[in-house]
């Protein structure tokens, strides 16, 4: 492993983690872990944005869908 791909996979990490707490508040108790890797998991390796854009259309349709700005972006300035 090289030293500076070490800070690619925390910021890879970080994000995937404020977008499952996001999809866990909107989702509620309708919000299931497998589901949601299996969301993130399926589409390969992808950029991140496009990941988060595949899931909230994924949780759009759950109670509490998202809307407006990027769930990531609003976690953040929480």
């Amino acid at each position: 492993v090289q030293t500076c791909a070490l800070p690619i996979y925390k910021i890879g990490e970080l994000f995937l983690l404020k977008l499952r707490s996001a999809m866990q508040k909107k989702a509620g108790e309708n919000f299931d872990l497998r589901e949601f890797h299996d969301i993130v998991l399926k589409n390969g390796a992808i950029h991140l944005d496009i990941l988060e854009e595949i899931v909230e259309k994924f949780y759009a349709g759950k109670p509490g869908s998202v809307t407006g700005q990027t769930v990531v972006a609003a976690a953040m300035e929480s």
